[in-house]
């Protein structure tokens, strides 16, 4: 074997690898679980949890899923999800980078009635 052959099945190893290592990454992602999280206040008085299915780009706090058309921004960095009702309106922001989780309600003129900021931590199991 010539050193031209031997540098082209380097290559061509080289290649394989890659493909190998990209393929093994790509289904080790696909197969990711759901994250489940367990969120509470500073003072521990308040405790929520949350699921996010970022296959599906579901997002469920406390067991109601919230529809799509409710969610404004679903990235790996951010949540941001925000939906009227007959008290008001409710909006949830969550950092997904810091695990900080903000939920502020208003009252039907547009002013803040509550905001409560969680922490948010990976949960190990389902909840």
């Amino acid at each position: 074997m010539n050193s031209y052959t031997g540098f082209v099945m380097f290559l061509l190893g080289l290649m394989l690898g890659g493909a190998g290592v990209g393929l093994s990454l790509f289904v080790l992602q696909q197969d990711q679980p759901r994250r489940y999280l367990k969120c509470e206040t500073s003072d521990r008085k308040t405790k929520i949890g949350l699921m996010i299915d970022d296959r599906q780009r579901l997002f469920t706090l406390e067991g109601e899923v919230i529809a799509m058309e409710k969610i404004h921004n679903f990235t790996e960095y951010l949540i941001i999800a925000e939906w009227k009702h007959n008290l008001g309106m409710t909006t949830i922001n969550l950092d997904r980078l810091s695990g900080n989780m903000e939920i502020i309600e208003k009252d039907t003129k547009g002013l803040p009635s509550s905001v409560e900021k969680f922490e948010c931590n990976q949960a190990t199991q389902r909840f």
